[in-house]
């Protein structure tokens, strides 16, 4: 009989980093105080052990199990006695392609020549602009600025 743990979210992921973030995600806690049911697994308690620090774990028997919302759905409509939604129809056969009829070489018909690409690999090459003019030399350093002898006195 497998265990399960009940999981509540005490503590905001905004300050977490995002690893932490998408932990908390994976486990399907979404908001502070949300609680959720899991099975008792390696898998879960690595990402429990991992953001220990923000959540609040409760072994629980397994009839204290809450169903998930799509077990809910499922349940709900067997009790109705409805169907569940009709499955997408199987696809239809894809019309078998028509088989190419070998064409006929007529001596007076002949095909014209294919056109030429205008792509630019095939387009004349622009007229080469003329080199930049070197920039101007750098003005000399200035001298740095003598400090006034008045301020020592």
């Amino acid at each position: 009989m497998p265990t399960f743990l009940r999981i509540k979210l005490v503590k905001s992921t905004v300050a977490q980093t995002p690893r932490n973030r998408a932990t908390v995600a994976a486990l399907g806690l979404r908001k502070i105080r949300q609680e959720v049911d899991h099975e008792d697994t390696p898998t879960i308690q690595g990402m429990i052990q991992h953001v220990r620090h923000m959540l609040e774990v409760t072994p629980i028997a397994e009839g204290d199990v809450r169903p998930r919302r799509r077990q809910k759905v499922a349940a709900y409509r067997k009790q109705q006695g409805s169907a569940p939604k009709a499955e997408k129809a199987a696809p239809k056969a894809k019309a078998e392609p028509k088989p190419v009829k070998a064409e006929a070489k007529s001596p007076t018909v002949e095909k014209a020549a294919p056109a030429k690409s205008t792509t630019k690999k095939d387009a004349e090459p622009t007229a080469k602009r003329a080199p930049a003019a070197k920039p101007a030399a750098k003005p000399a350093a200035k001298a740095p600025a003598k400090k006034s002898q008045e301020k020592k006195k």
